[in-house]
């Protein structure tokens, strides 16, 4: 739907205006308006070569989002995309994402109804092949919560949560192809909403008929995650079978107050990462 991104997605903090982002592959670079919402991002994968998303709001909404291919420096008409999103709240809520190509050509219809709590319950998706329906079910028993997908009256997807804030918060996704399990991750989380812990599973063997909760999945890789008194990730653990690796993160701060980090040295790999920040000023925000 129309998913709003802000500065905290991007493992920032404070009224940041802009970050560029640059690695061994290429340089992203985000912009933010004084609200801490994303309005524009480039990504270039060389001089010639690039992408731009541009993100447009009205009030609190997103209304458009705007997908601007460049090959050779010249725009890319045909693989460029605009997403045009309304909004109608009489009788069911429903907001509606139109999908256009800039050559004019109608990729997609989006239709997303939600209930009095503003989750989403139905989801109908139209193209040129025909309209498929994704039914969301919510059940709340106890500290569990199920979120089951339904895809053309077919499970595809099972989400349970836990809701006790007294401890970890844990989330189960179950995904499935004719009713049939295909996969399996959980992750954790801390009272802050830092991932702390990550597995996955593969397929089980064979098992058609016996609840896939229940199913014994053969473990495929799970991540644990340390972090620093100020947010910072410190090293990530991975176990694949019996090999264990580990990642240690050192970073170096802006300097400023927000304690943002501009860069990020990945070790024994010895790679890094580093970000050039700047910052709405005081008087601009008024």
């Amino acid at each position: 739907g129309a998913e709003i991104f802000t500065v905290s997605d991007f493992d920032l903090k404070g009224p940041v205006r802009t970050c560029v982002v640059i690695t061994g592959y290429g340089q992203e670079e985000f912009n933010f308006d004084k609200k801490g919402r994303l309005t524009k991002t480039k990504t270039s994968h060389s001089n010639t070569d690039y992408d731009i998303t541009y993100y447009k709001y009205a009030g609190e909404a997103l209304i458009e989002r705007r997908d601007e291919v460049y090959r050779d420096n010249s725009f890319d008409r045909a693989s460029s995309m605009a997403h045009i999103y309304s909004l109608d709240t009489l009788g069911t809520r429903k907001l509606t994402e139109s999908i256009i190509s800039y050559a004019r050509v109608n990729m997609e219809q989006f239709e997303y109804y939600y209930d009095g709590s503003g989750k989403v319950t139905r989801i109908v998706r139209t193209d040129n092949s025909g309209v498929d329906e994704t039914i969301i079910k919510r059940d709340t028993a106890g500290i569990m919560a199920t979120e089951t997908h339904l895809l053309n009256d077919k499970q595809v997807k099972a989400i349970i949560r836990s809701l006790d804030s007294t401890s970890l918060r844990k989330e189960v996704t179950m995904s499935m192809f004719m009713g049939e399990a295909q996969a399996k991750a959980e992750i954790e989380e801390d009272s802050l909403g830092r991932v702390v812990r990550e597995i996955e599973w593969s397929l089980p063997r064979a098992t058609k008929n016996e609840d896939p909760f229940k199913t014994r999945f053969k473990e495929r890789v799970e991540k644990r995650h340390e972090y620093s008194a100020n947010g910072l990730l410190l090293k990530t653990i991975t176990t694949r079978g019996r090999a264990v690796s580990g990642q240690e993160y050192v970073h170096q701060l802006d300097g400023s107050k927000y304690e943002n980090w501009i860069k990020q040295i990945v070790t024994p790999q010895n790679t890094y990462i580093t970000r050039k920040i700047t910052y709405y000023s005081s008087d601009s925000m008024e």
